[in-house]
């Protein structure tokens, strides 16, 4: 169901709602001309590479960031998985994201030194937990590294990870996701209880600050329609978890603690 739904919102969907509503006005041929105008001026916003910029820095922003000089304890840093997929040989391998982001984590970790916990279930059937496949193939184990093996998004990953935790003191955790990610996933753990700060991988692409400004940025071109739509994707994850009951709407702001 919620696939449905994101497809339905997700672009360039949106755009294609509001051109096929002046298709199915054409004889009202003002209405009909605002829609297609309306509909033009959303898609070519859309493929603006600085919209997607902009879209990815709220997401980004889901969480305080991490500060290094901060003395404040930990109970673990929190890795999601990201997906895994099987050869032809039947064997399963994690995503690239899922990778780059258990790396990061354990090179945290090292820094830290506190618990790492890699939380991914199995989404599929006959699949393998995305937690066991990513520490499998990165030689990761160890009482410092904990597999959360069930949750299958990121609304279950966040009482996982709550539950896993449940007794220790402090109640914080460092995530460390994708940029986009970090708004929905932060929000999900913060429902539950926790306390959350962001270290994103690779978060530097998705600053919005003139520093980071482009000329190009201003032209409408295809990586632009990426970013806006891998962006509307998390909007639209959000939405669905609030309209669900998985979220609330207090989760969805940081807390500095």
């Amino acid at each position: 169901m919620r696939t449905l739904f994101e497809q339905f919102f997700v672009a360039p969907m949106p755009v294609l709602w509001v051109l096929l509503g002046g298709l199915l006005l054409w004889r009202w041929q003002r209405t009909s001309r605002a829609l297609f105008a309306v509909g033009t001026v959303l898609f070519l916003l859309a493929c603006v590479p600085v919209v997607g910029k902009l879209l990815m820095w709220g997401l980004a922003s889901g969480a305080p960031s991490l500060d290094m000089t901060d003395d404040r304890r930990f109970a673990a840093i929190v890795v999601p998985t990201a997906g895994s997929f099987v050869d032809g040989a039947g064997r399963w391998w994690p995503e690239e994201n899922s990778i780059r982001r258990v790396v990061a984590g354990r090179e945290l970790q090292k820094q830290l030194g506190i618990p790492l916990v890699i939380a991914g279930g199995s989404p599929r059937a006959n699949q393998p937990p995305e937690a066991v496949t990513v520490a499998g193939m990165l030689g990761l184990d160890g009482p410092a590294v904990l597999l959360e093996t069930t949750a299958r998004n990121s609304s279950e990953s966040g009482a996982a990870v709550a539950g896993l935790l449940l007794g220790k003191s402090p109640l914080r955790v460092v995530l460390v996701t994708n940029p986009s990610h970090v708004a929905r996933m932060s929000a999900s753990m913060r429902h539950h209880g926790l306390e959350v700060v962001a270290a994103p991988v690779k978060r530097q692409p998705y600053r919005f600050a003139p520093d980071t400004w482009e000329a190009a940025d201003l032209i409408p071109q295809d990586s632009g329609l990426k970013l806006t739509r891998r962006a509307l994707w998390e909007y639209t994850g959000i939405l669905w978890y609030l309209i669900t009951g998985r979220l609330d709407f207090s989760d969805l702001w940081p807390s500095t603690g």
